[in-house]
């Protein structure tokens, strides 16, 4: 069986933030970015609470474009962020000054046929993983995916979470899918009621299905079951 983890990105309603926690996912991302409709507006204390009632062996995820080193730093001390990750144009030095304060680091990359995986080398040293991401207007949530193909070219010993427009009719794809450092799928606006709020029917169909596809059938009450994962 395959061990597919899931990251699902995004969230900005407590509520659904803590009906998400009964899932069996890997990461949740918030996103401090001002620009996003996405961005994060949830107080630190209900994310640390939601997180430690309903699953604590799931990580959070801070995701920011350009941030300031300051701002940053803030928001990882308080909601007690387990990873960062980068989205923007954020340098090699950038990086190695975040490692100093022993901040795990996830570098996102915007891919499509002519990206050269050479770019990402010098990252490897401060970060713990890449995602991969659509290259498009916006720094992420562009909802497209690229040419999976491309990532045979990929030679790095850094893990990559797979991102960009995959949505609930991938599942298959996902689990088929064969990639050198593949760790996590990403998932984002292709689950969604509005933006910062999933449809979680829809998030557990798809964990279901690319986690334990031997147990699924449409007719499934997958919220009774969820913690049979």
């Amino acid at each position: 069986m395959l061990n597919i983890k899931a990251k699902v990105c995004g969230i900005n309603n407590t509520e659904n933030l803590k009906s998400l926690l009964t899932l069996p996912v890997d990461m949740v991302g918030f996103i401090f970015y001002d620009k996003s409709k996405r961005n994060c507006t949830l107080e630190p204390k209900e994310v640390r609470d939601a997180f430690n009632k309903a699953n604590p062996n799931c990580k959070k995820v801070g995701v920011f474009v350009n941030a300031t080193v300051e701002e940053v730093l803030e928001k990882h001390q308080s909601y007690d962020l387990d990873y960062i990750q980068l989205h923007g144009n954020e340098s090699i030095f950038y990086c190695q000054e975040l490692k100093e304060h022993e901040l795990k680091l996830i570098k996102a990359f915007s891919i499509d046929d002519d990206f050269n995986f050479s770019n990402t080398s010098a990252y490897s040293f401060f970060c713990d993983y890449f995602l991969f991401d659509t290259k498009g207007k916006l720094p992420g949530g562009n909802g497209v995916k690229f040419n999976w193909d491309v990532l045979k070219t990929y030679k790095g010993k850094t893990p990559y979470l797979l991102s960009g427009g995959i949505g609930p009719d991938d599942a298959a794809l996902v689990r088929e899918f064969v990639g050198a450092q593949f760790s996590f799928v990403d998932v984002n606006s292709k689950f969604e009621i509005e933006a910062g709020y999933k449809n979680l029917d829809v998030v557990a169909e798809f964990l279901y299905k690319i986690k334990r596809p031997d147990k699924f059938n449409d007719n499934s009450k997958l919220k009774k079951i969820a913690n049979g994962f």
